[in-house]
């Protein structure tokens, strides 16, 4: 079956927009890294002025720093798998019109 230009350029088009949509994820998640590596930053200043004040307290903090990062770990990964879904679905839609 001959491929013509107008699914050519339906082709083309839905794999221009998967590459944006796989750039727009990347930048969040460029985002998402530098965010929470200055709440890293600030946690662990904030770490080291309560283990001066308050011994007792920085498992607590620990504990807390700990389920912040795994939520934002966690929410990352369901992003990142919502885009990876999305982007096969699409391939998968290409790859069958292609044929």
């Amino acid at each position: 079956m001959p491929v013509t230009r107008r699914t050519y350029n339906g082709l083309q088009a839905r794999y221009e927009l998967a590459l944006e949509q796989r750039d727009n994820a990347r930048s969040s998640l460029t985002v998402s890294r530098s965010i929470a590596t200055r709440y890293a930053e600030e946690n662990a200043r904030l770490r080291a002025l309560l283990a001066s004040k308050n011994p007792g307290a920085v498992a607590a903090a620990e504990h807390a720093r700990l389920k912040g990062a795994y939520a934002a770990l966690e929410q990352q990964l369901l992003d990142l798998q919502a885009s990876n879904e999305q982007l096969c679905r699409e391939a998968r839609e290409n790859t069958e019109a292609a044929l």
